[in-house]
């Protein structure tokens, strides 16, 4: 839900900066499929992250 947010608020940040130039379509195109892929890998390395320090926490106070 986080990651939701900035990236919309990105897109929203640029669109006017963008929107004069005639390459802003291309230029969305263009990064839209690069968010795609980019995305999952954060997700993924984050949760396995937060459950290793929660493992590691539980060990240490039992």
């Amino acid at each position: 839900m986080d990651h939701d947010e900035p990236s919309t608020a990105r897109p929203a940040d640029s669109a006017p900066l963008l929107g004069g130039n005639p390459s802003a379509p291309g230029l969305r195109e263009s990064y839209d499929p690069q968010a795609g892929p980019r995305n999952p890998w954060p997700a993924i390395i984050g949760m396995i992250t937060t459950l290793s320090v929660i493992v590691i926490v539980l060990f240490m106070v039992l």
